[in-house]
């Protein structure tokens, strides 16, 4: 969980700010003109990865770590992670470029998706 901090000169900013955290179910303390808040784990419309679109938007950025729910084999071992350096795409299949190995070949993104552990990406990036 990711604890955030603010100083503010004006007290309506604050008062703004407060209203903004409530409404979004976060939690927070104010000391002076300084509030610190956090959003709970369970607040699903906060997760990183909730949405097939920031799925896809995560798959195709360069240089975000991947892990797969099951290993696949580069060049007779086996990985459960890569880096992403791009994408391919022949034939209708995808497949991810990265740096020093490749995923296996996907019949279409939907499919890549559901390769990737979102579950335990977002334990590890939240």
């Amino acid at each position: 969980m990711k604890v955030f901090s603010k100083t503010h000169t004006n007290k309506d900013p604050l008062q703004k700010q407060i209203k903004t955290i409530s409404e979004r179910g976060g939690i927070y303390e104010v000391h002076g003109m300084t509030i610190k808040y956090y959003f709970p784990i369970s607040v699903s419309s906060y997760l990183k990865y909730d949405t097939f679109e920031k799925r896809v938007k995560t798959i195709k950025k360069e240089g975000n770590i991947l892990t797969f729910k099951k290993p696949f084999n580069w060049m007779g071992a086996q990985y459960s992670q890569i880096l992403v350096k791009g994408l391919e795409k022949r034939k209708g299949s995808i497949k991810i470029i990265g740096f020093g190995r490749d995923s296996e070949w996907y019949k279409s993104m939907e499919e890549l998706v559901k390769a990737i552990d979102w579950d335990k990406m977002e334990e590890w990036h939240s």
